[in-house]
């Protein structure tokens, strides 16, 4: 379906009424607005989902893997004092 509506000077935009109802989308319906490239796409928003802290941890642990040596915290500090020596020299 193809329907046509004009931007104003404050940059509003009308959705159609018969698009509105085949979409299902009552007033005050959130859309997220995104850059195609030739134009614009109009979509509901979707709320962000909430994490429990166990989801959250497990999400974190999945994308930080690491197969080496177990370092400690002396190891760990040295690291730091490297490359903080490395970015800021003492003159």
């Amino acid at each position: 379906m193809n329907a046509y509506t004009r931007m104003s000077e404050k940059g509003q935009v009308v959705v159609p009424k018969a698009l509105r109802d085949l979409k299902g989308w009552p007033a005050g319906t959130d859309l997220e607005a995104v850059d195609v490239g030739e134009g614009v796409l109009l979509r509901p928003r979707r709320p962000a989902k909430v994490l429990t802290v166990a989801e959250a941890i497990a999400r974190l642990q999945a994308t930080i893997r690491y197969d080496g040596p177990r370092q400690d915290e002396a190891d760990w500090q040295r690291g730091i004092d490297e490359e903080v020596g490395r970015r800021h020299p003492r003159r």
